[in-house]
This record gives structure tokens, sequence and C-alpha cells, in this order.
């Protein structure tokens, strides 16, 4: 694979991963909008599997952003791979290089985790009072 090919990998995995943080986040805020606005309508059992359902897609999320996250790590290798093969790379895949942290993998999983949480609490909280 050339150093181009692993770049435009790279671009576009993260660009999915932002996507799907996206989209989950706006998923989290209705939910959270709905348990604010309707809480007094909706039943304990309406609550209880809204709060299933939203567990059961965060953790697909959790596991699809994981496996991006499992490729980013390889595409990475590659490139670090490229370099100590004597390939001169662009300032570009250095930038991937040098912008990539362990904290970049940690920090959206922490985030998102705590997200989930205190959505889950909300919704529980929304219910019993």
């Amino acid at each position: 694979m050339s150093e181009a090919d692993i770049v435009y990998q790279l671009s576009e995995i993260y660009n999915r991963y932002w996507v799907v943080l996206q989209w989950w986040t706006g998923t989290t805020f209705v939910l959270l909008g709905v348990a604010h606005v309707a809480s007094s309508k909706l039943h304990i059992f309406i609550n209880v599997i809204l709060t299933l359902l939203y567990s059961l897609f965060s953790l697909w999320i959790l596991n699809f952003n994981n496996s991006n996250i499992l490729a980013i790590n390889g595409f990475i290798k590659d490139l670090i791979a490229l370099e100590e093969a004597g390939v001169t790379i662009s300032y570009g895949a250095k930038g991937y290089l040098e912008g990539y942290h362990q904290i970049s993998q940690v920090l959206p999983v922490f985030v998102s985790t705590s997200m989930y949480f205190c959505a889950v609490g909300f919704i529980i909280y929304s219910t019993t009072s």
C-alpha cells in the first residue's frame, strides 16, 4: 500500500468515526429531551424499554468505533513501517504520526461512556421523580 492510500484510508476512518460519534450524541440528546419533556406521560415500562434499546444501541456503536480504532492502529503501523523502510513520507503523513497519541483513543471512549451513564441516570431520575 502506498503512503497516499494509507493516508486516504486514515482520513476516511477518522471521518466515519466522527460521524458515528455525532450521530450517537444526537440520539443521546433526543433521548434526554424525551425523558425531560415526556417523563410524566411515559409509563415506567416504556422508560425501561427506551433505556434497554439505548443501551443496546450504545454497545453497538462502541463495538463499531472499536473496530475503527483497530483499523486506525493498523494504518498507523503501516505508515511507521513505510518510514522505517526508508520511504520518505510527506509532512501530512508525518502529521498523522505526530498527532496520533493513545489519548486520542481513550478520550472519546471516556467521554462517550460518561455521556451514556449520565443519560441513563437522567432517565432513571426523571422516571422516579
